[in-house]
């Protein structure tokens, strides 16, 4: 019976931290953006015992500053070993160690470079808009607004994205990752498995920096003008899901807050001498280049699984996919890796999901590619998930063909 008393009471606790508006309001402090209560959802998707799920959603100010400093530390790091390396290799012109240093160890470490500003835009920023960061509400909301400038997000635009995402995860009528970026037509194929169209769409994918930079500052721009956008910056596909007004004027303000602090950085270094280049160097270049790495650890959370359409369960054992991945990855990743079980629980902090994900590895449909590189190739091999995805599309198109002869 005390027993039974606990469950209730978890599974109470539990409930009211759902938030089932998506992007159309932010709840104070409700972090579990589900379509219905958690206690409807453990009839399909949620099999944990609510007393362990309540004892993994405790948020910690010092984890959060833990993660934040030494990633923060490691990024110094970086930036002060590219720029040692630059150095080194304006002097010395001609040697074996110039040729390899040139076109092997700076362009990886450059890269890695702008992998880490990135997944403080990707990973920390991520994290900072659930609040479960830190569990101080404030440090989590100022640091949205600061690590997004660095990596051309727009921090509560993506809460509000985000937010709808987690409601309707992988559903072709009101999932944004879905709607902005593919037709109608492609989403209602029953072929369609969230992958590129061809090879080289996936290639582009990575070198289509241009489209990037794009959309990433177009959500600033429209949005300090008031023009609700989805993620393409310059287009709205949501159908009849609006912004609530007090969502959009948060927005417009915020967005031109984010461009006058834009400005007077691109001014302040026209009074130093270096300071354009070393702005150039250090931040603005492998910051876009950084999207490349980014994408490829990124591109996959939801590919090749179970598709929904309005009226079907939403079931995120099976719409979302993990990998288990390297330590340094988990760690600039804040635990992203583990994406299905963080959809599955959206109110567990970081630092609680590797556990979480020892709780439901068997549980998972999506778990069992356990590397990055591994899921890329899925992606492109003979047969892998483009092919297949283009041949279930064309056997879809055939049969409707025929229904109409």
């Amino acid at each position: 019976t005390k027993m039974s008393s606990r469950q209730v009471v978890a599974t109470d606790v539990l409930d009211k931290q759902c938030d089932d508006q998506g992007l159309m309001a932010h709840a104070a402090d409700a972090a579990d953006w589900s379509d219905v209560k958690h206690s409807l959802r453990k009839k399909r998707d949620r099999l944990l015992d609510d007393n362990v799920v309540l004892s993994l959603c405790t948020k910690s100010d010092w984890e959060g500053f833990k993660r934040l400093l030494t990633n923060c530390a490691i990024l110094i790091c970086t930036a002060k070993s590219t720029g040692v390396l630059w150095d080194a290799l304006e002097m010395i012109q001609s040697s074996a160690f110039h040729f390899v240093s040139k076109y092997v160890l700076f362009p990886a470490l450059y890269m890695f470079y702008g992998f880490q500003i990135q997944c403080f835009g990707y990973a920390a920023q991520h994290e900072l808009m659930h609040r479960t960061a830190f569990r101080t509400r404030w440090i989590n909301d100022t640091l949205l607004f600061l690590v997004s400038i660095p990596c051309f997000e727009f921090g509560k635009h993506e809460k509000a994205m985000h937010k709808q995402h987690h409601t309707y995860t992988n559903d072709i009528h009101r999932d944004p990752e879905l709607t902005s970026f593919w037709t109608r037509e492609e989403l209602e194929n029953k072929g369609f498995r969230k992958v590129a169209a061809h090879r080289w769409e996936y290639v582009l994918e990575f070198i289509d920096l241009a489209s990037v930079m794009k959309s990433h500052l177009m959500r600033i721009i429209n949005s300090s003008r008031g023009i609700p956008v989805d993620y393409t910056g310059t287009k709205w596909s949501l159908e009849n899901w609006r912004y609530g007004d007090e969502v959009m004027r948060d927005l417009q303000v915020t967005a031109q807050f984010q461009i006058g602090v834009y400005l007077v950085i691109l001014a302040l270094p026209m009074l130093a001498e270096k300071g354009m280049k070393e702005l150039l160097f250090y931040w603005l270049i492998p910051a876009i280049l950084g999207f490349i790495p980014i994408n490829f650890v990124r591109n996959a959370e939801h590919a090749d699984c179970v598709i929904s359409k309005q009226g079907d369960e939403i079931n995120c054992l099976r719409n979302t996919r993990s990998c288990r991945s390297n330590f340094i990855v988990r760690q600039l990743m804040w635990n992203m890796n583990f994406h299905a079980e963080h959809h599955l629980y959206p109110m567990v902090p970081f630092y609680n999901l590797p556990r979480l994900s020892e709780l439901l590895e068997e549980s998972l449909e999506h778990n069992d590619i356990k590397h990055f590189l591994n899921v890329n190739w899925e992606y492109v091999k003979r047969d892998g998930w483009i092919d297949q995805q283009n041949k279930e599309s064309a056997r879809t198109a055939d049969d409707s063909n025929k229904k109409l002869l």
